[in-house]
Formats: structure tokens, sequence, C-alpha cells
């Protein structure tokens, strides 16, 4: 393996898992589901946009319900 590709696999993991990584693997599993169950991509197109649409409310929700 050249230097190149060590170097950024450890800054990779050097930045930490990103706290999205979690939902972001559950909406892209869910929207392969979707896809295999409609053969369509729309479906999944629709939950990405739900998602990123409850992206900044829902913090805003959580924050203000505990403040």
């Amino acid at each position: 393996m050249d230097r190149g590709r060590r170097q950024r696999g450890g800054l990779r993991f050097a930045h930490g898992i990103n706290p999205v990584l979690p939902v972001a693997f559950v909406v892209g599993v869910l929207a392969a589901l979707l896809f295999r169950w409609s053969g369509s991509i729309w479906p999944g197109v629709v939950l990405h946009g739900v998602n990123n649409a409850t992206a900044l409310p829902v913090p805003l929700l959580i924050a203000l319900a505990g403040a």
C-alpha cells in the first residue's frame, strides 16, 4: 500500500466518525429497500427529502423542549 493511501485512511479515523452516519446508513438501507420493492428511485428520493426536511426542525424542537 502506498504512503498516500495510508495517510488518507489515517485522516479518516483521526477526525472521528460523523454523528450523522447512523441516520444516513438507516436512510440508505430504507431507500434501497424502497427501490427493490417499487422498482423506482422516486420513493427513495421522497424519503431523502423527508429526512432532509426534518434535519433542522427536530433538533430545534428537542433543544426548545429541554430549555
